[in-house]
């Protein structure tokens, strides 16, 4: 592994990821140990014409430092001036850049109620950016930085002197970046790749998609007239000579195809295939059970008090926000690795969302006689359950029933 190519990655994070334009503000989120890259990618920036760049620390060994020594209702909750703080910026129309770096077992000896403490009190900081990007339409990117203790959780028994070298070595292949290549160009005909399946799923008019695979999962999902996949091609154009649009990679890597589904229309059980890192805590070979859209019952190998209180954080946290499909041979899949994040883990599976909608569900108060049709929460949890052997079959609006996916792997 070469510094350059760390270089040309934090570099990507600010043209391909954040897309950063002249005179914009940028709002880095990173852990203190990563640091040194931050400021990296803050030099890439300001390269690239940013007019300010914050960097805001969120550490996690000393959120569980407070979990274990304070009121939790007092870790939960973000102070005033730090609130502020990450209102004024995005006011400022600021692109964000989120840097994710996991450290799998550091929450493990915490209660439940500990770790969902510090849960709450990250992502209340973040919905205070997700709202007002909502509205100003800002660029936003969310991507990975290895540290060595997650290196030695993905690389078990494996030589800890090289373990780190080599996870970065692995992020660079799931991005498509290498020595020589131009990330631009390169992401530009991967997205185009990627857009001309999600115009295929819907030009299929799909109301809803069947789930099935052989370990026990049998879960159908209803589609709604705003449950798009992508953008037709057209208005994909028609997009690219507006010059008040920005694009952006919003996860870096990604390989999903998604859209929100109706909030009352999920019937039947799930079973996850991949492990779930939520607040610092593991859930792991776990199950849900949906009936009218919601969440009814749920069961865990581990970490099954960490679910149910994850299902029941608000009045519609039980119900599905995003459907998604990803191919079963995918990069990261073929990877044979559990990367014990969902940003990646999440792009190697199909995989559903708890909680809030990919759309605005709030705007959206009627569709078809049915009254809030999608759903809106203040979590949004992804969690994968694709198999090698799953099949997907769709319904379409004139009652067809269609193969989307066969044996994990679109069939059309």
């Amino acid at each position: 592994m070469s510094v350059d190519m760390k270089r040309k990655y934090a570099r990507m994070l600010v043209t391909v990821g954040m897309n950063v334009q002249k005179n914009q503000p940028v709002l880095i989120e990173s852990e203190p140990e990563n640091s040194w890259f931050a400021n990296m990618v803050a030099e890439e920036a300001y390269a690239a014409g940013a007019s300010n760049v914050i960097i805001s620390y969120i550490d996690k060994r000393k959120l569980k430092l407070d979990a274990l020594n304070r009121p939790l209702s007092e870790v939960a909750s973000y102070p005033e001036w730090q609130g502020e703080s990450y209102t004024q910026i995005m006011h400022q129309r600021a692109a964000t850049l989120r840097l994710e770096s996991e450290y799998p077992d550091l929450m493990r000896n915490l209660s439940d109620d500990k770790a969902a403490a510090v849960f709450e009190y990250i992502d209340g900081l973040r919905n205070i950016m997700r709202g007002i990007m909502a509205v100003n339409h800002t660029q936003w990117c969310i991507a990975v930085v290895p540290n060595q203790t997650w290196a030695e959780k993905i690389y078990p028994g494996e030589d800890k002197a090289i373990v780190l070298e080599k996870f970065w070595n692995q992020l660079f292949k799931l991005c498509y970046l290498d020595e020589t290549n131009d990330p631009v160009a390169t992401w530009k005909a991967f997205n185009e790749r990627r857009s001309e399946i999600s115009e295929k799923l819907d030009a299929l008019d799909l109301v809803s998609l069947r789930f099935m695979s052989s370990n026990g999962t049998d879960l159908t999902v209803g589609l709604g007239e705003r449950s798009k996949f992508g953008m037709p091609k057209a208005a994909r154009e028609k997009l690219r000579t507006d010059p008040s649009h920005v694009p952006f990679a919003a996860n870096i890597p990604s390989e999903e195809h998604c859209t929100t589904p109706l909030r009352y229309k999920t019937e039947g059980i799930v079973y996850s295939t991949r492990p779930l890192l939520v607040g610092g805590k593991m859930v792991d070979r776990f199950w849900i059970r949906f009936e009218h859209g919601k969440a009814v019952d749920c069961g865990a190998a581990e970490g099954e008090d960490m679910l149910r209180s994850i299902i029941n954080t608000d009045e519609n946290s039980a119900y599905l926000g995003e459907v998604a499909m990803v191919e079963y041979h995918s990069p990261i899949s073929l990877s044979g690795l559990t990367y014990y994040t969902t940003l990646i883990d999440e792009n190697a599976s199909c995989h559903l969302a708890l909680g809030r909608a990919l759309l605005d569900a709030r705007s959206i108060e009627e569709e078809n006689g049915v009254k809030t049709p999608y759903n809106h929460s203040k979590i949004h949890i992804d969690f994968m359950f694709g198999a090698p052997d799953t099949q997907v079959t769709g319904v379409t609006r004139s009652g067809q029933t269609v193969s989307v996916m066969k044996n994990g792997d679109f069939s059309f």
